[in-house]
Order: C-alpha cells, then structure tokens, then sequence
C-alpha cells in the first residue's frame, strides 16, 4: 500500500511517532486569487504502518497571510491500495477567527409502521408478588410466566390455528405445572396457583434476592428451556437468547434482532434499565413500531450552507412491565438482552 498526500498547506501525517511533511508549493497570485501548485509525498508501507494515528495542520504566518479572507483550506487524503482501490478523504479547515456555526435541519417524522405479535390481545398481565422475607418473586420468571401464559391461552382460544401442543404449559395442578391441561393461564395476576407457577420458574431459573429484589442474572435466563421442552409438546421447543452476560451498554444488534423476532410472531423477554444505570429489569416486547424523517447538515457563514438530506429512523417497543396491575408502555429499544421461546 502506498499513500499519496496532495497539499494545500503544510501537512503532517503521523504514522507510529514518525512525521512525514509535505511543504506548501505557493505558485502565484491572479486577481487576488490564490492559486496552489501541488506535490505528493510517497511513503513506502514500511512507512505507513497498520494505521494513520492522525493529521495535523500547520500554517505558517506566510501561509496564513495568503488564505487571508478566505472562510476555509482544503485538502485531502489519498491511499492507493496495492489491489488498485483509491480511497480518497477530503477535509476543510475553517480558517475564520471564529469557528461558523453548524447545525442539522430536521423534517417532521412520517406515520409510524406496526409490527405485533399475532392476537397479542391474548398476552397476560402478571407481575411480581413478594415471597420469603419480603422480596419480589422477580422480574425474569415474571417474563417468562407471561410468554408461557400467551402460548397457553391462544392455544385454548385459537385451537384451530395453534393447535392444543401449548396447553401443557399450564395446568391445573397447585403449582400450575402438574395435573389436567385444560386450566386456561390466567390474564391477570392474583390466584394462588399462578403465584405458585411463577415461583417453579423462578426456583428453575436460580432466580435469589439481593438488596431487596428478585435477581436473575443473563446467563441464566436460559436455565428455563428444560421447563419449556418440558411443557411445549408440538414444534422444535428451545430458547434462544442474544447474549448469556448482560451488557452494560445497550447494544443495536440486540434492538434489532428483537425487532426480527417480534416480526416473525415471537414475544421477546428483553433486558432494559428503569430509571438508573444498574437497576436491571426483564419486561416482555409484544410490539414494535418505527418512523423516519429527513436531516441535513448545515453551515452558516454569510449565508446558509447544507448538505444533502438523509433519512433518520426512529424504533419503539411495547411492553408488558411486570409491575402490578396492567402496566405497559412504549419506550426507546436500548436493550442489554433479548430472548426467546420459540417452537
């Protein structure tokens, strides 16, 4: 690889701690017009390294002089790889005392395009009950319960398009788990047989209170697909799940395989935070939605300078909380964690 550095200016590239300098070529002056010649310095790969770390601009008071009223310099970058492809980077420099004020230029956002789960309707309300020295039972087996939940009820409800391969997942046994399947999962919260449910799960997912709350950690999320082959008797049954240790940035990768999933009819247990950096929560994703607008960047120096117009996408998701009583809301996609149970 070879890189070929056309100046305008006094440039200093810095590859590794080295510099290579190509001087201005000041050629002459036509009607006050600055006219440049131009040179190339040729440095070998040994030269260039892995990287360019980064450029430098230096002008001197000369250089300085000649550009004076001019609002900017340009110049630009140019690497020819041994495969024949130029790459070719333009910069400009504001050479104004004062730096020009940019800004971005918006259009109104368009409608918003849906996405759901198939009778999301059908999609239970639980949320968390406290058990043993006062601590919530947890927000991950309250995800889970709940996607379990649905897959029961639409298959009671909708036998002809589900078929009945989901009615196993509860059941009319004490604890939900055991007994005839013909116990329809509850929409709400409140009987005892599904608090008793909901704590199974939670005794399956290794699920323990620590400073007052139910904690499930990422990596065992996945402990439930045992209970879910289990229970699921039609299909492939398994979870799938983005990541087995929570991020601590929110990912886009994880945003849109969650926006696949819920596409292709799947309720998805995402990882979100509420209201502080580590306080973590499992609601459930049953919907999402997006709308775009157009932005441009712009440049006031005299007059109002912008670039071409580009499209900006807003996502959304709506979710079953696990709170009590029927909370749900649509909120920004910046999730740590996705999952799935799927057949």
């Amino acid at each position: 690889m070879s890189t070929t550095v056309n100046c305008i200016d006094t440039i200093c590239i810095v590859v590794k701690n080295q510099e290579f300098k190509c001087d201005l070529n000041l050629a002459r002056y036509i009607n006050d017009v600055v006219h440049v010649g131009r040179r190339s310095l040729q440095l070998t790969p040994e030269e260039v390294g892995a990287n360019l770390s980064y450029i430098e601009l230096e002008i001197s008071k000369e250089i300085a002089a000649a550009f004076k009223g001019r609002p900017s310099v340009q110049f630009k970058l140019q690497v020819e790889q041994s495969s024949g492809a130029v790459i070719v980077r333009h910069y400009s420099l504001d050479t104004t005392k004062h730096r020009q004020k940019r800004f971005k230029e918006y259009k109104s956002y368009g409608s918003w395009t849906y996405a759901s789960i198939p009778d999301e309707g059908y999609f239970p309300y639980y949320w968390q009950h406290k058990i043993k020295k006062g601590c919530p039972v947890g927000c991950g087996p309250v995800a889970w319960a709940m996607v379990f939940g649905y897959y029961d009820r639409r298959s009671h409800y909708k036998t002809s398009t589900y078929g009945s391969g989901s009615q196993d997942l509860y059941r009319c046994g004490s604890s939900g788990t055991t007994g005839s399947k013909s116990c329809v999962a509850p929409k709400y919260s409140g009987d005892t047989r599904l608090k008793k449910y909901i704590e199974k799960i939670a005794k399956t997912l290794g699920t323990w209170c620590i400073f007052s709350n139910g904690a499930t950690p990422a990596y065992k999320m996945d402990n439930i697909k045992g209970f879910f082959r289990a229970r699921q008797k039609s299909g492939s049954p398994t979870v799938k799940q983005t990541n087995n240790v929570w991020r601590l940035f929110s990912r886009d990768s994880i945003a849109r395989t969650t926006r696949s999933w819920v596409r292709s009819g799947r309720p998805v247990v995402v990882g979100t935070t509420e209201g502080g950096f580590f306080k973590w929560h499992y609601p459930v994703a049953t919907k999402v939605r997006n709308r775009s607008r157009k932005y441009r960047r712009c440049v006031k120096i005299i007059w109002k300078i912008c670039g071409k117009w580009h499209s900006k996408r807003q996502y959304q998701m709506f979710t079953h909380q696990g709170w009590s009583g029927t909370k749900t809301k649509w909120r920004s996609m910046s999730l740590h964690y996705a999952a799935i149970a799927t057949y």
